[in-house]
């Protein structure tokens, strides 16, 4: 994950050094979006 954290940061010519990532547990749970197909009178 480090990784591609880095290379992002290099393509728009940002600073990598010392870049750092650790996941954050439990993670935010913002909302819940529910596809399904739309059903209705054939």
């Amino acid at each position: 994950m480090t990784e591609a954290h880095r290379r992002i940061r290099q393509t728009v010519s940002l600073k990598v050094r010392g870049l750092t990532v650790k996941p954050q547990l439990p993670p935010d749970l913002l909302g819940i979006l529910v596809l399904h197909p739309l059903v209705g009178p054939s």
